[in-house]
Order: C-alpha cells, then sequence, then structure tokens
C-alpha cells in the first residue's frame, strides 16, 4: 500500500511537470541516416583459444553523437575475415573494463546473492527500486556465445548496462550506436547479420534491428519475451500488483522519462513494421507476467512477423515476479534451441552447412507439452510447425545435453522422438517433417 501510493504520487507530479514541456522524444521510426558522425576507439584486444579454436576479441568504446559514451565487444574466429554476425544485446552485464568510474564502482559492489541492487544511479531515482546486475568477465561472455563461435559466426555484444541510468530512449541510442560500429568493420559479412536478445534485452534487439544502420541491416531478429510497445506496456506494468509492480517499478521510470510521460511516437508495434528484418521471430511464454503475451500478439497483429508461444489455460497471477516457465525449462531451453536454429539457418541461407546446435530433450518435451495439452483444448498451434520444420532440416546437428553422455543426433530424430512421446505416435524421423501439418491440425 505504502509503494501504491508513492507511485501515485509520483505520476501524478511527472505528469504535471512534462504537461508544461514542449520537449518530445526523438521519432525512433524516422530516416535512421546519422548527421553528425559516430567515432570509435579500440580499449583492447586480445587472443581466445577455446575447444581448438582461436578468437579475436576487441572491447569498444563509441562516442554517440550525443557525447554519451557506448561499449561494446567484438569477437570472431581467427582468419575468417567475411563471416556472418550474431549481436547479441547485453542489458544487465556489468563490465569493469571501460575505465568509466561508474562502472569500477558497480563492480566494487558487494555480490548480492539474488542478482537485485539498488538502482541508485536509475533515472529519477527517489531511494525506491532494485534492478538486475550480473558481473560478466570474459570467460562468462565466451560461454554466452560459444555456440554461434563453434558455428563460426562473429558476435557482437552491445552493452545496455541498464545500472549505469538513461533511459528507454538512451537504451535505443546505444544500440544504435553498436549497429553503426558493426556497419564500420570491414571483416564481417554485412548482409548476413542476425540479432538476439531476451526480454529487456529483448526490446533492445527490435529497436537495434529496426534502427540498423543501411550499411549492414540484419537479415534476422529473434527476441524472447520482448516489451515492444510501450504505450501498452506502460498500461500493463501500472495494472499489476505486490512484487511485480515493485520489481517494475524502475522500468516505469525510464519509460516515462522517454515519453515525457504520455508521447510514446516511434515507440510502439505499428512504427516498427516498415523496418523489421525479413525474418523476424518473436517467442512469448502465456503466463509472463512481467512482458505480457500481448506485446508479442501486437507486433505479430501489426507486422505480420512470426511468433512461437508457449500456450497456457491459465492467466497469470498479477503479481508474479515472472516470464512463465518458458526460463525454468532445463539447459538448454527450448526456447535457446529455435532461436539459434533460427538465425543460423537465416544466415547460411541455401548453402550445404552444417549447423551444431545445443539441446536437452526434456526441455523441447516440456514445450510439446504445453502446446499438446493447448490442441487438446481446441486452440489452434499452427504456429509451431515451423519451428519444427526448421529443427528437422537436414543440415542441423543437435548435441542432447540432457543425456549422459552427451548425445548427438539429427533435428529430424530428436523431433520424431518428442512428437512419438508426447503424441503417442510412431512416425520416423525419414517423414516427421512432412507430416508436422498434420499432427499440429
Amino acid at each position: 500500500m505504502v509503494f501504491m501510493k508513492r507511485l501515485a504520487l509520483f505520476l501524478a507530479l511527472y505528469t504535471l511537470y512534462f504537461s508544461c514541456s514542449n520537449d518530445k522524444p526523438t521519432d525512433m521510426g524516422a530516416d535512421t541516416v546519422v548527421t553528425i558522425p559516430h567515432t570509435y576507439s579500440v580499449i583492447s584486444t586480445s587472443t581466445i583459444a577455446k575447444d581448438g579454436k582461436t578468437y579475436i576479441e576487441e572491447r569498444i568504446r563509441i562516442l554517440r553523437p550525443d557525447s554519451v559514451k557506448t561499449y561494446a565487444q567484438f569477437v570472431k574466429v581467427s582468419g575468417n575475415d567475411s563471416a556472418a554476425v550474431v549481436v547479441v544485446t547485453m542489458p544487465y552485464a556489468g563490465i569493469d573494463w571501460t575505465g568509466d568510474s561508474l562502472d569500477l564502482r558497480w563492480a566494487g559492489y558487494t555480490t548480492s546473492p539474488d542478482g537485485l541492487y539498488k538502482d541508485v544511479d536509475g533515472v529519477l531515482y527517489g531511494d525506491s527500486g532494485t534492478i538486475v546486475y550480473d558481473k560478466t568477465d570474459l570467460n562468462k561472455v565466451i560461454d554466452l556465445i560459444n555456440i554461434h563461435l563453434v558455428n563460426n559466426f562473429s558476435v557482437l555484444l552491445i552493452y545496455g548496462r541498464f545500472y549505469a541510468g538513461g533511459d528507454v530512449l538512451d537504451d535505443i541510442a546505444d544500440m544504435k550506436a553498436g549497429m553503426w560500429y558493426l556497419a564500420e568493420r570491414e571483416d564481417v559479412d554485412k548482409s548476413r547479420v542476425a540479432v538476439y536478445g531476451v526480454s529487456w534485452g529483448g526490446f533492445e534487439a527490435v529497436y537495434a534491428a529496426v534502427n540498423a544502420d543501411k550499411r549492414a541491416l540484419p537479415k534476422a531478429l529473434v527476441a524472447i519475451a520482448p516489451p515492444v510497445d510501450f504505450q501498452n506496456f506502460y498500461e500493463h506494468i501500472t495494472s499489476r500488483t505486490g512484487s511485480a509492480l515493485t520489481f517494475m517499478e524502475p522500468y516505469l521510470r525510464r519509460i516515462l522519462s522517454a515519453t515525457k510521460g504520455n508521447n510514446f511516437t516511434g515507440l510502439r508495434s505499428a512504427d516498427l513494421c516498415s523496418k523489421l528484418p525479413p525474418a523476424t521471430l518473436i517467442m512469448h511464454d502465456e503466463l509472463d507476467n512481467l512482458v505480457p503475451v500481448s506485446q508479442a500478439k501486437g507486433v505479430v497483429a501489426s507486422c505480420g512477423v512470426e511468433a512461437l508461444y508457449w500456450p497456457r489455460l491459465t492467466a497469470p497471477a498479477t503479481d508474479g515476479v515472472t516470464h512463465g516457465p518458458i526460463l525454468d525449462e532445463p539447459i538448454s531451453s527450448s526456447a535457446y534451441l529455435y532461436a539459434t536454429t533460427y538465425m543460423h539457418l537465416s544466415l547460411i541461407g541455401n548453402r550445404n552447412i552444417p549447423v551444431n546446435e545445443i539441446y536437452n530433450h526434456a526441455a523441447l518435451d516440456s514445450h510439446m507439452v504445453a502446446v499438446f495439452r493447448a490442441q487438446k483444448a481446441g486452440r489452434d498451434i499452427s504456429y509451431v510447425v515451423p519451428r519444427l520444420k526448421e529443427l528437422c532440416d537436414p543440415r542441423v546437428n543437435l548435441f542432447n545435453i540432457g543425456a549422459i553422455p552427451v548425445e548427438q543426433l539429427s533435428g529430424a530424430e530428436a523431433v520424431t522422438r518428442t512428437i512419438n512421446r508426447i503424441w503417442n505416435s510412431h512416425f520416423t524421423a525419414a517423414v516427421i517433417k512432412d507430416s508436422l501439418e498434420s499432427i499440429c491440425r
């Protein structure tokens, strides 16, 4: 109740303040040609040896036209000067290599057991609100992106540094700066770029893609549980209760700062459609109480992009601090398997090149059980067919880390096992791809 009263007062004062202001947020739907140049410098370069391969890692400082610094990290397979690139957004990663006193201060904080810290540098902070902060070193980065590297894709990580303050438009400017930097590089295939992010990183991925430099427009985009339409998202946050409302308060402040209280121009689903990549996939759990599934359904309705859902037969509790069971699956999650397969196949195009993906049979089963239950309840589950067909692509090799020892199998074999277990069917890997429409009717 105390929090609700404080939030109501904050919103009233904030709206009053900006009703007297003529400032307007940047129209992110406008032309993205840079009129004042970005510049960048290389902070450091290192060589990494892992699993028989050598990688070159560079840490980058980008000076934006507004004189704010953005940080990025580029990792490439040594000797590959025309590689496709996967862009990974990093909203909560804490980095200590920037030389920025703020980053060094955060790196020195005592580790929080739950990963939550006071939002002391957050915009409009008033001694309330905690944020996620994840101390991130090079080993953690390489583990995170290794699946892209082993498939011979370079990786660009763009750091949003949520803990450093800023607001929604500032995060978008960070992503735009990172995409500009990518376009500056001469050692990448700029026609083969994919962008990926989860939750707030999903928002950053979507807006990185639509604000990409025209010299390196993304071919593919995958976002899991992304806030996309900030007018809808604002309304969702203010309708939450209890722990969820408390958890989302720092996000609310960043939205209000960017929109001056009520101007969502350029920050709605319909504003994005013309600039989304040709291959765009949004994934969402219907029990997500932090970012509602209406975000995914809204951009699908507005822009006609592809979506994949984790269907549920109940509604989320309004006080739940959760993205739904999608993130509770065993490692590696089904969402991550779908995401990497979608991006990697998009990047290789028609080339007869194998892609190797990490898979956990229990995670894939978990998603398919939810889909099966939705089908039995009379719901449309046809959206799952394209993703299963991708897994059945003969170029897809899976490594089942849910088995001991790790098992290697084809994607078609994995899909067949899951379908047969859950639908009590008797398909073979040879026919499963052509049978999926009939199974998922």
